[in-house]
């Protein structure tokens, strides 16, 4: 069936839909809708099979040759000579049976012995992806025992442990509500997102979504009007509320001024010249300057998703984006597919660098270790996950053995917060 003569019944479909569960459903028949379509309009790569056999010798064919020529003297000829190429045949025929035999299991043994990585070629072709790298559990210092759901259930809770972190929603008098999605927000995302990446799990990529935008603009319109955050289509959405949600941070200077990774017209250069000026006027004032340096280990895998949203409801703006940002943090599984089906786990961490939100969100909870009150002559600045401290340790006619960081500098009791979640790179 023709894309466009389904369009409607998807509309109508998409303006029906009340609850989380109908617009899943009607998000899924949306996706089966265009995958169907793109099956029927391009064309697929077909990949030549080898028949190359590697058992296969110059020995073999000889007697296999060998053994069809016996054959076919004994069916033209009778009599005693039938009777004598007959019996030859089937000394013939046992023989190359036998050689071909061992040579399939010689062929199979050299490739298992001789390979060098025991989880290499030979290992993925016996269990066809039904069961998980068991180099994983190794490192995980896991036993081996057990079946594939119990492997990927293991690796999954390694992967994504269960912090309890508190989300205390914040008492909001008045709701702002924005205007829905137009056609030019949409237009705009359109033309920024990459078409050379690989599509996820559901086959559709970016350039299909472009297509159907330029021809059919409605559909999209009204779906992401109705937020449903699923595979490709969702990711666009992920892009108009990260955009709805910079304007807003931009509007109100929200961010805080000592934040130059991931913000429009900052650079590491500024950064380093900001820090730069400092240090030279404490050195023209005479004074002792201490600076240190700070990374965040794993800082986008292990950010949680609590945090995220106590930062978003702390801000002093409340929309229905805001709300939207909230609630698709919540209620995350991850899953990894086996010969069962797929072992699911729920994700309460992990903001990794790709989606488009990522760096958004962890700069919402790193400024809230910008805005800690910083004893006097502390100034920190970040950028991205790395946090530098300089220290005005007082005038050069003041030993710098008098120096305190309790009282002068950073302590760990300033960096509590969210943070205590997170591990300081050594």
């Amino acid at each position: 069936m023709h894309f466009r003569k389904e369009i409607p019944q998807i509309q109508q479909q998409l303006l029906d839909c009340n609850t989380r569960e109908q617009l899943d459903a009607t998000t899924s028949f949306l996706q089966r809708a265009i995958f169907r379509c793109c099956q029927k309009a391009y064309k697929l790569k077909k990949v030549k099979q080898s028949t190359k056999v590697t058992w296969w010798t110059q020995e073999l064919d000889f007697k296999k040759k060998e053994m069809r020529a016996v054959q076919k003297r004994a069916n033209n000829t009778t009599g005693a000579e039938q009777t004598r190429y007959q019996l030859l045949f089937g000394r013939k025929q046992a023989l190359y049976k036998k050689l071909s035999l061992r040579a399939k299991r010689t062929s199979l043994k050299n490739f298992c012995t001789q390979t060098k990585n025991p989880y290499g070629i030979p290992y993925k072709a016996i269990v066809k992806g039904n069961l998980p790298p068991l180099d994983l559990l190794k490192i995980m210092d896991q036993t081996e025992e057990g079946d594939s759901q119990s492997f990927a259930n293991r690796i999954l809770q390694e992967l994504y442990p269960q912090i309890p972190i508190p989300f205390q929603r914040q008492p909001q008098n008045q709701t702002v509500r924005e205007e829905a999605f137009t056609k030019n927000e949409i237009a705009r995302i359109m033309q920024k997102v990459p078409i050379k990446i690989a599509p996820c799990y559901d086959g559709i990529d970016f350039t299909v979504l472009k297509t159907i935008f330029r021809t059919n603009p409605d559909i999209l319109i009204i779906f992401y009007n109705k937020f449903s955050l699923l595979p490709t289509l969702g990711k666009i959405l992920e892009k108009l509320l990260l955009e709805r949600l910079n304007h807003n941070l931009r509007r109100n200077n929200f961010q805080h001024p000592n934040q130059y990774g991931f913000r429009t017209n900052r650079s590491t250069e500024e950064a380093i010249l900001d820090i730069l000026d400092k240090i030279n006027s404490l050195k023209n004032s005479n004074h002792h300057a201490l600076m240190i340096s700070l990374d965040i280990k794993g800082a986008f895998d292990d950010l949680q998703y609590t945090s995220i949203k106590n930062s978003l409801d702390n801000l002093k703006y409340h929309s229905n984006t805001l709300e939207t940002l909230i609630d698709i943090l919540s209620n995350r599984k991850v899953a990894i597919h086996i010969s069962q089906g797929p072992a699911t786990w729920n994700q309460q961490q992990g903001c990794p660098q790709g989606p488009c939100t990522g760096p958004a969100f962890w700069n919402l909870v790193a400024d809230e270790v910008l805005q800690q009150d910083w004893p006097q002559g502390v100034h920190l600045q970040t950028f991205t996950d790395d946090f530098v401290f300089l220290v005005n340790a007082g005038s050069k006619l003041w030993p710098i053995k008098h120096y305190q960081p309790s009282r002068h500098g950073p302590t760990s009791t300033n960096l509590k917060c969210h943070w205590t979640k997170l591990i300081i790179s050594i």
